[in-house]
C-alpha cells in the first residue's frame, strides 16, 4: 500500500492479462463484467454521451446558456452528414488502439455502424443541428 492507501500500480498491472476478459467487438462489458447486447451497448454509449438534459438540474452558466440558444439565430445552415461522409471517417481512425475516457474503441463504431448504419449518422446530424459535440 502507499500512502493515499492504494495499491502500487504496478501490483494493480500485475495480472492484468490473466484478470481481464478479451474484448468482443461491438459489445459493451457492465461493470461486472458481463457482456451487454448491441442494443445495450448502443444504448450505454448514447446515455452516456448524451445524458438527460433537464431544467431542474441546472446551474445558472446552464440556464444562461439555454436561454442564449433559445434567442439564437442564424441563416448559416450546416449541411447533414452522409453516410458517406460517416463511413470514411470511420475508415480512417486508427485501428486497435486504447479507448478513449467513454471506453468506446473504433471496432464498436464499426459493428454499430455496419449494423444500422442510420443510428451513428442520427447521432452525428444531432449534433451537428444541435451545435454540440460531446467530449468524450
Amino acid at each position: 500500500m502507499t500512502e493515499g492507501g492504494s495499491k502500487d500500480l504496478r501490483a494493480q498491472m500485475k495480472g492484468w492479462s490473466e484478470e481481464r476478459p478479451s474484448v468482443r467487438v461491438g459489445r459493451y462489458i457492465d461493470a461486472e463484467g458481463r457482456y451487454g447486447t448491441i442494443r445495450n451497448s448502443i444504448d450505454r454509449i448514447v446515455e452516456v454521451l448524451f445524458p438527460q438534459d433537464t431544467e431542474q438540474n441546472e446551474t445558472p452558466e446552464q440556464k444562461n446558456m439555454r436561454v442564449t440558444v433559445a434567442q439564437y439565430g442564424t441563416s448559416n445552415i450546416d449541411h447533414m452528414f452522409t453516410k458517406q461522409e460517416t463511413r470514411q471517417v470511420i475508415r480512417s481512425m486508427a485501428r486497435r488502439k486504447a479507448p478513449g475516457l467513454d471506453g468506446i474503441t473504433i471496432e464498436l463504431v464499426e459493428a454499430i455502424n455496419k449494423g444500422s448504419p442510420d443510428i451513428l449518422l442520427s447521432i452525428f446530424n444531432k449534433c451537428l443541428e444541435l451545435g454540440h459535440f460531446p467530449s468524450c
